[in-house]
């Protein structure tokens, strides 16, 4: 069997002597892997890194085997390996939560539209982050676990939202936290749906991923039965809270 698409290159693994064995998530397949005949020599070494987009030809025997790639490039994004540090851990992060999370060959059209749209932002904008948080929320949704966060959990209304329930994942207005503010997440405003904010801190970043780091480790990770998040995430995490000091 065989299907043509288009995706990001994730994770490469030399195989044997001469041959790669790559992760790719896919427009219209999902995360898959395959393998790459003779893709450790110089050529293809030199063309094929993370972050690459690919033109993809994938067949198998049967449709459960691991699979042949013909790859070709049609984006490096390399801007990414010898531009700021902040791009780089960003890039690293959000690879590893997909490596992490996404099961294999499973279409997932949004996310992975938001992805690429996230990359472009990373390497032509400097307002990014924003971006990022905001898809660290997208995947918590795409993969069953989203959160409430345009109208109060408590009483309905969706104005003065103030905080995040650290149990049910809704938001609360300031009325409702106040009692409670020491055992809620403070909901950073560029969240609110109806808030219109573009560029945000270091600071207010790590609020909002603060929140998302919760939901992963105490509804994905057990749900999913994984360990923890992973060292590229955590990286991210602490290179943010250095810069923000």
């Amino acid at each position: 069997m065989q299907w043509e698409d288009t995706g990001l290159l994730i994770e490469i693994k030399d195989h044997g002597e001469r041959d790669l064995v790559i992760r790719v998530f896919t427009e219209s397949h999902g995360l898959c892997a395959g393998l790459v005949k003779g893709g450790q020599n110089k050529k293809q070494k030199s063309i094929l890194n993370p972050g690459a987009q690919l033109n993809l030809v994938w067949y198998a025997r049967l449709s459960d085997h691991l699979g042949t790639f013909q790859v070709d490039v049609s984006r490096s994004r390399s801007i990414l390996f010898m531009g700021s540090k902040s791009q780089l851990y960003a890039f690293n992060s959000l690879c590893s939560i997909i490596l992490l999370f996404l099961a294999e060959r499973e279409p997932e059209n949004l996310l992975y539209v938001r992805t690429i749209d996230l990359l472009e932002e990373i390497i032509n904008n400097d307002d990014w982050l924003r971006n990022y948080v905001e898809w660290e929320f997208l995947f918590l949704q795409e993969i069953g676990y989203g959160l409430e966060l345009s109208v109060c959990g408590v009483t309905g209304v969706r104005n003065n939202l103030t905080h995040v329930s650290p149990k049910s994942g809704k938001a609360v207005c300031e009325e409702v936290a106040n009692p409670w503010k020491d055992k809620l997440f403070e909901l950073p405003k560029f969240l609110v749906p109806t808030e219109m904010i573009s560029k945000i801190s270091e600071g207010e970043a790590l609020k909002g991923l603060l929140i998302s780091t919760h939901f992963f480790s105490i509804w994905a990770i057990p749900d999913l039965g994984k360990f923890q998040l992973p060292k590229a995430r955590t990286l991210f995490i602490k290179f943010l809270e250095r810069t923000s000091s």
